[in-house]
């Protein structure tokens, strides 16, 4: 059985500033990773948690 695939997408505004992107991201999970991006000008970032290890 496969762990579900869970994303989280930020919309990252042109004239967002430092502090708000730093507040954004720390909403997400620490390891979560950088899976896909989409935009030129408004981008949104599509982070990606790690599946779960299994126990052995």
């Amino acid at each position: 059985m496969h762990a579900p695939v869970i994303d989280h997408g930020l919309t990252v505004d042109p004239h967002a500033t430092v502090a708000q992107l730093s507040a954004a991201l720390a909403t997400l999970p620490p390891d979560a990773y950088v899976a896909e991006h989409f935009g030129d000008v408004e981008v949104t970032l599509v982070f990606r948690e790690p599946p779960e290890k299994a126990d052995s």
